[in-house]
């Protein structure tokens, strides 16, 4: 990935989860840019293959599938023990702006456990 030129992080994580996450084939792997990313982290690698195997859609829908077991099963109900007012809409919990600052560091507590 060194000879890409990035913009900013933003840019650069869009990039590089689409070329990962999301490309059809996991030729990508195996592609120069697939190698370097491979020699740096192998046991990454392995688990995109593995996931990606017989469809190139299951490591996303895997990984949405956890991150919204820990929103849904550990991050709403410590919100709810709290009495704090909380909706999800997607990878987001909303709450007032009174209970966000707390609420935001808590939560870093409930996901780690």
């Amino acid at each position: 990935m060194s000879s890409d030129v990035y913009e900013n992080r933003d840019d650069f994580k869009v990039k590089v989860f689409a070329k990962i996450f999301i490309a059809e084939k996991t030729k990508i792997m195996f592609m120069r840019k697939g190698k370097n990313f491979r020699k740096l982290f192998p046991n990454v690698a392995d688990i995109i293959k593995h996931y990606k195997k017989d469809d190139y859609k299951n490591l996303a829908i895997q990984l949405q599938r956890a991150e919204a077991n820990i929103i849904i099963h550990k991050i709403i109900p410590q919100i709810a023990k709290e009495n704090i007012w909380a909706v999800t809409i997607h990878d987001s919990v909303l709450t007032t702006q009174k209970d966000a600052n707390q609420s935001e560091a808590d939560n870093v507590k409930y996901v780690s456990k």
